[in-house]
């Protein structure tokens, strides 16, 4: 029996799919604040280990990955993605720059349609040297060289490569209900969540009735809509709308919004999927339908 010792590093490819969803939003080229989702799927390929014969565990890399997609640090390279607003080379249209106010990392963004005040950990910078077009495809492309990266140092020996697809996919309750997708904004305040107290980030979302035109009519009305709590409002004319908090975990957040590029829509309560879902159902009359905060979670209005 021959005895083979020299061993050959088989490279092989895991996928991962439905790991996490990145709720955001974007500064798009009018200089609007625009919310989204993504549900991007992984594809990790390097050499398989001589320990486990596994490129990486599948419980290890799934913590990673999301991980880094969530990261909130400073640093303009190694920032995550998911509940920041993101701007983007070449394609966002606005101005920024950082400041240090009493010690807090702060940008200010100025577009012709909104004027901003965020800490800098609430914002996603992304860069765009070839100056591709803004798209899915593109923001696929820049969640793999960030976690390609991120992930390389964590297994230096693997030579560990990850590509992403973004997808919107939905998960729905009622497969045979009517559903239209639309896009908002929004921030939390008094969240006890990290990524929701960012003054601007969003969803793509849906709805769900059973009336297929009333359905539709709804989700035209909310599209790029931006919610405001009234509580939060501290200057409001005929052209603009400002709001600012403070909260107890990011700091300061100020935003100015032009009533002529963005549609605001005010509520009395806080703006919570659970308060958005009791607007539709008072404004609309309507009652047993679902609403959704990004691609795969809401409330439903019986």
């Amino acid at each position: 029996m021959k005895n083979n010792t020299n061993k050959t590093h088989l490279r092989a490819s895991i996928f991962l799919s439905d790991l996490t969803v990145v709720d955001h939003a974007y500064i798009d080229n009018k200089g609007r604040v625009v919310g989204g989702s993504y549900n991007p799927g992984f594809i990790v390929t390097g050499e398989v280990s001589d320990d486990e014969s596994v490129v990486v565990d599948f419980s290890t890399v799934k913590k990673d990955l999301k991980t880094h997609m969530d990261k909130h640090i400073f640093d303009i390279d190694y920032n995550g993605f998911d509940h920041k607003l993101w701007i983007i080379q070449g394609y966002s249209n606005c101005k920024f720059h950082d400041d240090t106010i009493n010690d807090e990392c702060r940008v200010e963004i100025i577009t012709p349609a909104f004027i901003g005040i965020f800490p800098s950990d609430a914002i996603r910078y992304i860069k765009n040297p070839l100056d591709a077009k803004f798209s899915d495809a593109f923001m696929g492309s820049q969640f793999a060289i960030h976690l390609t990266d991120c992930l390389a140092k964590l297994y230096p020996d693997v030579k560990i490569q990850v590509e992403c697809t973004n997808t919107t996919n939905v998960h729905l309750m009622d497969p045979f209900m009517p559903i239209e997708m639309f896009r908002y904004s929004h921030g939390l305040k008094d969240s006890t969540s990290w990524g929701c107290q960012n003054l601007a980030h969003g969803h793509f979302s849906y709805i769900q009735y059973f009336d297929n035109e009333e359905c539709k009519k709804i989700a035209q009305d909310l599209h790029n809509a931006v919610f405001i709590n009234a509580e939060n409002i501290i200057h409001e004319d005929n052209d603009e709308i400002t709001i600012e908090y403070t909260t107890s975990q990011r700091g300061y957040f100020r935003g100015t919004y032009n009533k002529l590029l963005h549609k605001i829509i005010v509520l009395s309560t806080e703006t919570t999927i659970e308060y958005i879902g009791n607007f539709i159902k008072d404004t609309y009359n309507i009652s047993n339908f679902y609403v959704s905060e990004g691609l795969s979670k809401g409330t439903y209005m019986g």
